[in-house]
C-alpha cells in the first residue's frame, strides 16, 4: 500500500479549518448570563406567610370492653327460658307459640326473598321434593312437606310443580304469634 502525498493547498484548507472551529470556542463574553442573575438578585422577595399553628385534637380510645361481643349469641340459652316462661305465664291458650327449642336448620337464617325455587323431584310414592337456591351464595337445597324455611318461623305446607307454600309465625308484640301465608313461585328465566 503505497501513501500518497498530499498537496499542500490540502494541507492549508485543514488547517483553516481547524483554526476556525477553534475560534468558535472562544470567549465572546458573559455579560448577558451575568446581568440576567444581577437582575434576578435585584429583585425583591415575595412575602411568604408564616407557617400557621395546628391544634393538637386529643386522641380518641375506643374501648370495647363495656360493649356486646359480635360473636356470641343474642338470645342465650338461659333467656330463651325466661322467653319461654314469659310466654307459658300469660296463660293464653288461643295464642299459637313457635317451638324456640328447636334446633333452627341453615334455610331458617335466610329471609324468604332471598331464596328462589328452581324445580321440583317426584320419588316413587308421589311425594314432590321441592328444589331451592340461594340468590347469595347460589347452593341449592331439597325440601319436602314440613320442613322450616325463613326467617319468621316458617313451615313448608305443600310443594306443588308451580310453587312452594308456607306458613309463617310473626309475632304481634303482645306475646302471640299470628299465622301468615308465603310462597315462593318457580323460577322463570323469561
Amino acid at each position: 500500500m503505497k501513501i500518497v502525498n498530499s498537496s499542500p493547498y490540502l494541507r492549508y484548507f485543514l488547517l483553516f479549518i481547524f483554526l476556525f472551529q477553534l475560534t468558535a470556542c472562544a470567549d465572546k463574553g458573559m455579560t448577558d448570563l451575568e446581568g440576567f442573575v444581577a437582575e434576578t438578585k435585584a429583585r425583591k422577595n415575595p412575602h411568604v406567610d408564616e407557617i400557621p399553628e395546628f391544634k393538637i385534637n386529643p386522641g380518641f380510645f375506643y374501648e370495647v370492653e363495656t360493649m356486646r361481643d359480635p360473636f356470641k349469641e343474642l338470645i342465650t340459652n338461659s333467656s330463651k327460658e325466661d322467653f319461654a316462661e314469659q310466654e307459658t305465664n300469660e296463660e293464653r291458650p288461643d295464642c299459637q307459640r313457635p317451638d324456640i327449642y328447636r334446633t333452627r336448620v341453615e334455610l331458617e337464617t335466610m329471609p324468604l326473598d332471598s331464596l328462589q325455587m328452581v324445580g321440583t323431584l317426584e320419588d316413587e310414592e308421589g311425594n314432590y321434593w321441592g328444589i331451592i337456591t340461594s340468590r347469595t351464595d347460589g347452593t341449592l337445597y331439597r325440601l319436602q312437606a314440613g320442613d322450616y324455611i325463613g326467617e319468621n318461623f316458617g313451615q313448608v305446607m305443600s310443594i306443588s310443580e308451580e310453587r312452594i307454600d308456607i306458613l309463617e309465625l310473626h309475632s304481634d308484640g303482645a306475646g302471640c304469634w299470628i299465622e301468615q301465608n308465603a310462597s315462593i313461585a318457580l323460577y322463570s328465566s323469561e
